[in-house]
């Protein structure tokens, strides 16, 4: 059964309520950042990271057929959107952070 819009924006707001309430949230895109902040918050004292691409043989997204790319992304409206109101609520602060760490 698929969520009707009404249904799918409640769930969003419940979903953005439980992380901005509970949770810390970092971003992939933003990795080392990211690692900074939660050291932060979490009083960590070693927070450096290195990065492998685990999966080499994995098109990136510029690589994949668009139309697969417009059919994942219609798939995972709810997922794209809450992503996309994190981003807005917390990128400043983990940025912020990482400035001031570095």
């Amino acid at each position: 059964m698929i969520p009707s819009e009404q249904q799918l924006g409640h769930a969003i707001d419940r979903a953005q309520s439980r992380l901005s309430d509970s949770f810390l949230v970092g971003f992939q895109s933003h990795l080392r950042e990211s690692i900074q902040y939660f050291g932060q918050e979490l009083g960590w004292r070693h927070c450096d990271v290195s990065r492998e691409r685990v999966t080499p043989k994995r098109p990136s997204v510029t690589e994949m057929d668009p139309e697969m790319t417009a059919l994942i992304a219609r798939h995972n409206q709810a997922d794209l959107e809450l992503y996309e109101q994190q981003k807005d609520e917390r990128l400043p602060d983990i940025l912020d952070v990482a400035r001031r760490l570095t």
